[in-house]
């Protein structure tokens, strides 16, 4: 797979950790228009769960990049700078010996990735939310202050019931 297609995959991968596990905003965006969806408080207890675990597959995930980067002799910084240079098209000088760890890097970065996209399909699948509603309750839930509302209020519900295992 190309270089470009990895570091899209990753980035996809990202955004979508990022998008699912976003605090709710304070304040809402001026100009944006308001996705209008209903959300049962049902849902945003599943949402809330399934956020949870995105949550930590993130950190997860953020703990393994790091540790694969340093494992193949690169600091973060300039695996990051080598990355964006590549993906922005210029042209980044790099050593040999930069360009194999930075190549295997990205080979086991996209191994790594391909398990985390299961592992959040399986946590949707488990709940039995599909990715596309998840999404859109996400993105409501940037935009639409009494949908927050509710959101914390469940939120805080759920934390004060008894865990069950």
């Amino acid at each position: 797979m190309k270089l470009k297609n990895v570091l899209s995959l990753f980035v996809v991968s990202f955004l979508f950790i990022n998008a699912a596990v976003s605090q709710v905003p304070q304040t809402q965006q001026q100009g944006q228009q308001n996705i209008d969806i209903e959300v049962s408080d049902e849902e945003l207890e599943t949402f809330i769960k399934i956020s949870g675990e995105l949550q930590g597959m993130q950190m997860e995930m953020r703990q393994k990049m790091g540790q694969i980067v340093k494992d193949n002799g690169m600091k973060m910084q300039r695996f990051q700078e080598i990355a964006r240079g590549k993906q922005q098209g210029q042209d980044v000088e790099t050593s040999e010996e930069e360009e194999k760890a930075y190549s295997k890097i990205q080979q086991e970065m996209q191994q790594e990735n391909k398990k985390l996209q299961k592992k959040m399909q399986k946590a949707l699948d488990d709940h039995s939310m599909d990715r596309k509603r998840f999404m859109n309750i996400s993105k409501a839930l940037r935009q639409d202050k009494e949908l927050q509302n509710r959101f914390q209020k469940v939120q805080q519900q759920q934390q004060q019931r008894p865990q069950k295992q």
